[in-house]
């Protein structure tokens, strides 16, 4: 259910970033075409961090359910125990 198959888009785009950084190392860095390349370099590793966004982890799911079952297990024993009490008449009421 968590396990995701690798994408075959992610490996693209990193051999992607790994060609235009081999053509850098051709460039040097005050060229004009160095500039573009890394313009170009920086608009790949966002597209990566943007594909790279992960779902949910399983601990958070794990909290959220043991949370749930907490909070069922106090409901149905309020349900199956209640508490009678006169503690209600000592309340003081609003006026």
């Amino acid at each position: 259910m968590f396990n995701k198959k690798p994408d075959t888009n992610r490996q693209g785009l990193e051999a992607t970033i790994d060609d235009l950084m081999a053509q850098m190392s051709d460039h040097k860095p005050d060229s004009p075409e160095y500039k573009a390349m890394t313009e170009n370099l920086t608009k790949l590793y966002a597209l990566r961090d943007e594909k790279s966004a992960k779902g949910v982890s399983p601990d958070a799911v794990l909290a959220v359910a043991g949370n749930l079952m907490g909070i069922a297990m106090i409901v149905g024993h309020e349900r199956i125990g209640v508490v009678t009490s006169k503690a209600l008449q000592f309340v003081m009421k609003a006026k």
